[in-house]
């Protein structure tokens, strides 16, 4: 005021409408901010929730893996070992005695 600085309504009414839309813009950025962030934080705990469990699963799978993998190898020495001895019984002339697999019953 003490300058002699003469303001120019015009301008200002310009300036006041820029600012107005520049602040409803920031606005609308905010809002769209808060949806944004919940739907982030759905997402992420869906995601981690998933990570978690398939943690879980390598974690239960390996042990029960090593397991399964033990078992066959002890079934394969048994097949082994009962081959040999249906050899030994083909040649000294014994009658072999029939093997029945649970797949060749009617299990009902």
């Amino acid at each position: 005021v003490k300058r002699k600085v003469r303001l120019d309504p015009v301008q200002l009414e310009s300036m006041e409408k820029e600012l107005h839309s520049y602040t409803q813009k920031v606005n609308h950025m905010n809002s769209t901010f808060d949806i944004l962030k919940e739907s982030l934080k759905k997402v992420m705990k869906e995601e981690l929730e998933i990570i978690v469990n398939e943690e879980q699963f390598l974690e239960d799978e390996e042990p029960m893996l090593e397991d399964v993998t033990l078992k066959c190898e002890e079934l394969e020495r048994i097949v082994e070992t009962l081959k040999k001895v249906a050899t030994m019984q083909k040649e000294q002339g014994a009658n072999p005695l029939a093997i029945y697999t649970a797949s060749e019953y009617d299990i009902m």
